[in-house]
């Protein structure tokens, strides 16, 4: 099973497991089964993605009926398996598309772009 810790922010990860993923929730956009995406931050229990931005959720504590946090909803870190590569050839594919995409390292996750593309809305979730 895939741990947060066994991935660095902008790997790529294939989604395996969309089991009970936010039945409750229609609003939030979800990974789809077998797609690599790329990992822009961690969450709680996963990771954010760079290729899916979700708006501000209030989440609620069920004991307590009070919001627990404001965040915006991650993906389990078991959800995903890490993408299998050669290290010679991987190098050479990320070597290869530079000049398209820059060097992976150059893209350092920043608050700011998440923000201006989710507006003020809120959505709220009971935990």
């Amino acid at each position: 099973m895939l741990e947060k810790k066994d991935v660095k922010i902008g790997d790529r990860i294939r989604f395996i497991n969309d089991e009970s993923l936010y039945t409750d929730a229609p609003f939030i956009i979800k990974p789809i089964l077998g797609k690599v995406y790329t990992v822009r931050a961690y969450s709680y229990k996963g990771f954010y993605l760079e290729e899916i931005i979700n708006e501000l959720v209030n989440w609620i504590n069920p004991v307590s009926n009070n919001i627990d946090s404001i965040d915006e909803p991650g993906f389990g870190a078991w959800r995903f398996e890490k993408l299998k590569t050669h290290p010679v050839i991987g190098y050479q594919i990320e070597k290869d598309l530079e000049p398209y995409f820059g060097k992976p390292k150059d893209k350092i996750p920043t608050l700011e772009p998440m923000t201006k593309q989710r507006g003020s809305k809120l959505k709220v979730i009971h935990r």
